[in-house]
């Protein structure tokens, strides 16, 4: 026998404890949602108002919109501003280090020190409700057209090429001046095209001094500066964004190295 309206007794009788217990009884969706910790709406075309858009978490034609999970979300954030800490950390470190053999190497390392620092701490800003009032697209581009040739610059000044370390910062600050001139796709073909040029002309200049640590820098900003401009989310299982700080930490790991060799070297 149905539990239907139509089949309750006349005179307002109450229904029977099986139609009860059939109502009260909750169904398979909502049980497997409930375990999962998912939020679940079932919607259907009588019951939804007419128009209204599929919400997350509702079951329209038959098929579970699954809400984002927010342990989901909280651990792509962690995953990406972990290596810009990291970052910041080997940047300001080296800067710290090479203080005394080049100012314009520190001055390269401190620029992308804190272009680094400040996108990975913002990411513990956000639950508190703060948020940062630079502008951090601007920080971002001059980090990236001026910190890079900076450290070229060192590199080749270092060595005596003062006229090739000249061109190159020159270059850079009319490139970090020319920030609102460049399209957005402008911007990220300057920003990979000014990686691989400095990692190029310093790879060149280890070369003919034979010193390892800045071939290997350089090798490996030039596949950073190449795989910035891949469109893709993940590269080798993790986000885009923390693969290539991971590589930017390495790379300038390798180039402190290779001015301490090359300062001893000299001396």
């Amino acid at each position: 026998m149905g539990c239907d309206d139509s089949s309750a007794p006349a005179g307002g009788a109450k229904p029977s404890a099986a139609c009860v217990r059939a109502q009260s009884a909750p169904s398979p969706g909502h049980l497997c949602a409930s375990l999962w910790g998912l939020p679940l709406r079932l919607s259907s075309p009588g019951l939804d108002s007419p128009g209204s858009p599929p919400v997350a978490g509702s079951a329209v034609g038959g098929r579970l919109d699954k809400a984002p999970a927010p342990m989901a979300i909280r651990a792509a954030e962690w995953s990406t501003a972990l290596p810009s800490v990291g970052l910041g950390a080997v940047c300001l470190s080296s800067a710290v280090r090479t203080f005394q053999i080049n100012r314009g190497a520190a001055a390269g390392f401190l620029l992308q020190a804190l272009a680094a620092l400040v996108g990975g701490v913002g990411f513990f800003w956000t639950p508190l409700g703060l948020t940062l009032a630079a502008d951090s697209q601007s920080g971002t581009w001059v980090s990236t057209v001026v910190g890079l040739p900076l450290l070229a610059f060192g590199f080749h000044w270092l060595n005596g090429d003062h006229s090739t370390a000249n061109i190159l910062l020159g270059g850079a600050l009319l490139l970090a001046a020319g920030l609102e001139y460049f399209t957005e796709e402008g911007r990220a073909m300057v920003a990979q095209s000014v990686t691989v040029v400095a990692s190029i002309t310093v790879l060149i200049l280890s070369i003919f001094t034979m010193n390892f640590y800045g071939i290997l820098g350089s090798l490996v900003l030039s596949t950073a500066g190449l795989l910035s401009g891949v469109k893709v989310e993940t590269l080798l299982m993790l986000r885009k964004e923390a693969v290539l700080s991971c590589l930017l930490a390495a790379g300038n790991l390798a180039f402190q190295w290779a001015f301490r060799t090359q300062h001893l070297d000299l001396d």
